[in-house]
This record gives C-alpha cells, sequence and structure tokens, in this order.
C-alpha cells in the first residue's frame, strides 16, 4: 500500500511572504530613524560651532573695553546713543563700519564673528557678539556687562 502525503496548499509560502514585507518594512523605518538622527546630530554640531564662535566675538571686544577707543568700529561711547537706547537692537550687522569683525579664520561658520561694545555708564560696557553658522539659518549671539578694564560681571546666550 502506497501513501502520498496531504495535498500542501501553500501557506508556508504565504507566510514567509508575509515576514518578508513585515522585515522590509521595519528595516526602512530603521533607516529613516538613522537618517533623522544624523541631521539632529550635524545641527547640533552647527549651534555649537557658532555658539563657540559668538563667544570667541565676545572675548574680543571685551578685551577691547580696557582700552576704549571710540574711533574703532563696534566701539559706542555714552555721548553716542541715548541713555535708554539699546544699540545692538538696531545696528546692521553686516555693515563692517558698524560693528567690529573678528579677526582670524574659523571653521563652520558662514562669516567672521562680529561684535559690538556700547558704554552704560562711566565704568560698565555691553558687549554683544553675533555668529552665523555655515547653513546661515543657525545664529547665535552672546552678551555680556563688563567694568572697564574688560572683566566679565555677567553674560547671557540668545539664539535667533
Amino acid at each position: 500500500m502506497t501513501v502520498y502525503p496531504p495535498a500542501q496548499r501553500g501557506v508556508v509560502l504565504v507566510m514567509t511572504l508575509i515576514f518578508l514585507v513585515l522585515f522590509a518594512l521595519l528595516g526602512m523605518a530603521a533607516m529613516q530613524s538613522a537618517g533623522l538622527e544624523a541631521r539632529l546630530a550635524g545641527q547640533q554640531r552647527e549651534t555649537l560651532r557658532v555658539l563657540a564662535a559668538a563667544e570667541t566675538g565676545l572675548r574680543d571686544c571685551e578685551a577691547q573695553v580696557a582700552a576704549f577707543n571710540m574711533t574703532l568700529p563696534g566701539m559706542v561711547a555714552l555721548s553716542e546713543r541715548a541713555a535708554s537706547e539699546a544699540v545692538w537692537v538696531t545696528v546692521n550687522w553686516d555693515d563692517a563700519a558698524a560693528v567690529r569683525v573678528v579677526a582670524g579664520t574659523l571653521t563652520g561658520v558662514a562669516a567672521a564673528p562680529r561684535c559690538l561694545a556700547e558704554q552704560i555708564d562711566a565704568t560698565h560696557y555691553r558687549v554683544t557678539a553675533r555668529a552665523v553658522g555655515d547653513s546661515s539659518v543657525t545664529v547665535a549671539r552672546m552678551q555680556s556687562f563688563v567694568n572697564a578694564t574688560g572683566v566679565r560681571l555677567a553674560w547671557a546666550q540668545l539664539l535667533d
């Protein structure tokens, strides 16, 4: 007597195809997630570079305060502004004659950082620095208040 196996209906093939589609979808989702994480890491790296460039600009202007020379670009004496006016808000940051352009080369920024020192009273100055990232979208501003010798009394970090 001959025994024949039962008729196969292709269930294994269908199940294999379903698992194959599921694994492909999981793989695509993992690739998209990795791409997003890479973009986020790149943006964070650019933000850190811009903040470092703004800090460089801030320190450059703070060093100029000790020998404050209002004929230099970016040095605003109290007599040149109203007591309540904040020049850093209205100044054209692209105008090299209005702000101090920090010398040197920095990587990861579109242009050299720029800074501005405003005399608040006889012995205090507000120093503002601005830096722009490679993409020109990331902009950072830092501000500090220093005394007449250039010693930092307080500072703030502003992201546009």
